[in-house]
């Protein structure tokens, strides 16, 4: 499997913008780490990348 690291971005009220970045690894597993996740491990499983970026983006992050 390809590794890939995305980068997502979100602005607050106050207009601080806060970074999260999904991480995935050769041997498949998925990682989520930022300030307001802390570091989340999301399941081996085929759609363990989707499932991130779907978490992130339910969190209102968006790719940038």
């Amino acid at each position: 499997m390809e590794p890939t690291t995305l980068t997502y971005q979100k602005v607050d009220s106050d207009g601080a913008v806060a970074t999260c970045t999904i991480e995935r690894l050769e041997d498949g597993s998925v990682y989520v780490t930022g300030d307001e996740f802390g570091e989340l491990i999301v399941e081996f499983t085929p759609d363990a990348l989707e499932r991130a970026i779907g978490h992130v983006t339910d969190a209102g992050y968006e790719e940038g």
